[in-house]
């Protein structure tokens, strides 16, 4: 036969292999598929044959149903090649009919893992793309689920579940020095045994180097036999944002406190966490100034400590997610996707924590009504929980409260950045703005604990002067503590306007750490230090505070029945009113007010039937103190009195007492009617 004659009949032949390999970006599997995977009508049966005859660029769509390998062979991904499941078992779906949730595609393994995602001398590229299925049933030393090595690929809207480590090496997922990105993955009921000569660790995922990266993941009741329900991490700096590491378990749980059954960080294992819900992590809120997260490796904020009321497709009960999640993290993904795992809109207002986005837009203002049950969306719908409005409300927005009482969750209240609460709203009908009267309608915030509010931050997550909190009265209640504080200031510049302050027993206010708090047409009224060492707003280690159209009225402190400011701190106080402050006997010097090493700047006030006529002291006390053999610890004594008015006041109005180079100006001012045995007026 003519050699020519062959090549040609060969030729046309292959030809439309050739053309599908060229031409076709799209390989189609559906279960009963029989064709060669190049349209829905000619698709394939078998996942891994597409994978396989798909070259870097293409994509394998498979239809809703079951696939399983032969025994003992895993499915294996390809580099630059996307395999997306999700597809109905109609006709000829197309993306905009995929719904991994509504039309599950399951891989299953056969007496093996059932992925496996393995780069070469080069790692597999974020390009690979394993996107809407469920990975069940593998069974292999490690990585049962899936077991990737120098993978950079990207595994998204995956449900992880029924996969058995013999070894303990990871029974969902082992990751060996890869940078891959997992989103939206369920890693779910993995079981890890503890079989003779191994550890039996890790029944959800271990990872051993490489930079891995977790975005709204949830790893939950998975079971190792071993040590580490959860997630084990070793030589490798990986990141969660907005993930729920929650209810794993094992049989063995170390005294080790750098880890539990959810989480171990091993050797050289860093974990980071952002906007995440970790079982016993602590949270990263402080409890005073102590910061309580841990186990989880690096707070980077927003981590909480809950229960998360799982449903049974592990979306959440609680609403602490709902908007909670880091949005920037999120968007700054290349590789990520409009739609959450349930194939609802992934970010509505912010986007949440976990597998799911709660779907309607939030109110521009949320209500808060004294027993409230609602979800704060209107007055109608009004929450009773105020902690949880500013915890779910956006910056810049605001909280509307109602008269009443609302008391702390424990320990207390923790005011949110740039969130705007309102008090002083009738308790009943549909009030607006207008309608407020803080006189009229009183709106209480009290603790049993310590402290009313307690802003402690650490220094780059400073609350900022657009934080107000307006017509709001702090106080306690019967059941508070005897030791009752108002405020704790700590890296805060937290506004109060038309607040009153009233019948707290351990102070109102401390103001520390740069704190720059503002109070704005105030009443301090009431209150009383039952320790000697308290006193009623204390400004000090560099905080600073300014009184505007405030009123210090009827307090008592041994000293500083109304402001204390020292070590190295600043106040401004203008057109504010200082009467019948420390009358009680047990006084001492500095009895109304009092500045220490610091700076003070005090213009068009009254200080004016303060003290008490038992005892000697006076009403202000400007001190400059000499630390011996520490001068890092002496600070300048800086006080200006401008246009203020002392009269009628039971003890010396003002005593200076310096040290070269500290500098007190008095101008425009009157002393009349004080009493004192020496120098009533001033006194240096």
């Amino acid at each position: 036969m003519n050699k020519n004659y062959i090549i040609l009949v060969l030729f046309f032949i292959l030809l439309p292999f050739y053309s599908v390999l060229a031409q076709n970006t799209i390989w189609y599997v559906s279960p009963n598929g029989t064709g060669n995977g190049s349209t829905w009508a000619l698709a394939s049966n078998s996942v891994q044959t597409a994978i396989s005859n798909a070259q870097p660029g293409d994509e394998v769509w498979v239809k809703q149903g079951s696939y399983q390998n032969a025994v003992g062979v895993a499915f294996s991904l390809k580099e630059g090649v996307a395999v997306y499941g999700g597809f109905p078992s109609t006709t000829n779906p197309t993306l905009a009919d995929r719904n991994p949730k509504a039309y599950e595609t399951i891989l299953r393994g056969n007496q093996s893992r059932v992925i496996e995602a393995y780069g070469t001398w080069e790692p597999m590229t974020a390009a690979t793309i394993l996107d809407g299925f469920t990975i069940r049933e593998g069974y292999s030393a490690g990585g049962a689920g899936i077991h990737m090595t120098n993978c950079n690929a990207t595994f998204r809207n995956l449900k992880v579940t029924l996969n058995t480590s013999n070894v303990g090496l990871g029974a969902g997922i082992l990751m060996s020095y890869s940078d891959a990105t997992l989103i939206q993955v369920l890693v779910v009921n993995n079981t890890s045994i503890l079989t003779t000569g191994f550890d039996g660790d890790t029944g959800g995922i271990r990872i051993n180097g490489g930079t891995p990266k977790f975005y709204n993941s949830v790893i939950a009741n998975n079971h190792a036999e071993g040590a580490t329900g959860g997630i084990s991490v070793t030589n490798t700096n990986c990141y969660f944002y907005n993930c729920i590491v929650y209810g794993n378990t094992a049989d063995y749980v170390s005294p080790d406190v750098y880890m539990n059954a959810n989480f171990n960080s091993g050797t050289n294992g860093v974990a980071y966490s952002s906007n995440c819900i970790l079982q016993d992590c602590g949270g990263s809120e402080y409890f005073f100034e102590v910061p309580q997260f841990m186990l989880y490796g690096i707070d980077m904020g927003g981590n909480y400590d809950i229960n998360p009321m799982f449903n049974a497709d592990y979306s959440m009960q609680n609403a602490i997610g709902i908007n909670k999640g880091n949005t920037q993290a999120y968007l700054a993904l290349s590789n990520g996707t409009d739609k959450d795992y349930f194939n609802n809109n992934r970010v509505v207002d912010a986007i949440d924590i976990g597998l799911t986005e709660y779907q309607t837009v939030q109110s521009e203002i949320l209500y808060v009504k004294e027993n409230g049950t609602g979800t704060g969306s209107s007055w109608a719908d009004a929450s009773g929980d105020l902690q949880l409005m500013m915890n779910n409300q956006f910056k810049g927005k605001s909280v509307w409260v109602a008269e009443g009482t609302y008391y702390a969750n424990d320990p207390y209240f923790r005011l949110r950045d740039s969130i705007k609460v309102y008090g002083g709203f009738p308790a009943t009908g549909n009030p607006t703005f207008t309608d407020r009267n803080v006189e009229l309608h009183p709106t209480k915030m009290t603790s049993s604990y310590y402290a009313v509010i307690g802003n402690f931050y650490p220094a780059d997550k400073k609350l900022s002067s657009q934080t107000l909190v307006d017509g709001i009265t702090i106080t306690k209640h019967p059941n508070s503590q005897t030791y009752m504080y108002g405020l704790f200031e700590n890296n805060s510049d937290a506004v109060y306007q038309n607040c009153n302050f009233t019948d707290l027993t351990f102070g109102v206010a401390e103001i520390r750490n740069s704190s720059q708090n503002t109070f704005l047409d105030c009443n301090f009224t009431n209150n009383t230090a039952i320790n000697d060492d308290v006193v009623t707003v204390n400004v000090l280690t560099g905080g600073e505070a300014t009184f505007l159209k405030c009123n210090f009225i009827n307090n008592y402190a041994f000293q500083s029945a109304a402001i204390q400011v020292i070590s190295n701190s600043n106040v401004w106080v203008d057109e504010c009113l200082f009467a019948n402050n420390a009358n009680q006997e047990h006084t001492g010097n500095g009895k109304v007010f009092n500045v220490v090493d610091s700076r003070a700047t005090i213009t068009n006030s009254i200080f004016e039937s303060n003290g008490t006529s038992a005892v000697g002291g006076n009403i202000m006390w400007l001190l400059g103190v000499v630390v011996p053999n520490n001068p890092t610890d002496t600070y300048p004594l800086k006080v200006t009195i401008d246009r203020c008015i002392f009269r009628d006041n039971l003890n010396s109005a003002v005593l200076y007492q310096g040290r070269p180079g500290d500098e007190v100006s008095i101008s425009n001012s009157l002393f009349y009617k004080n009493a004192g045995s020496v120098g009533a007026g001033f006194r240096k």
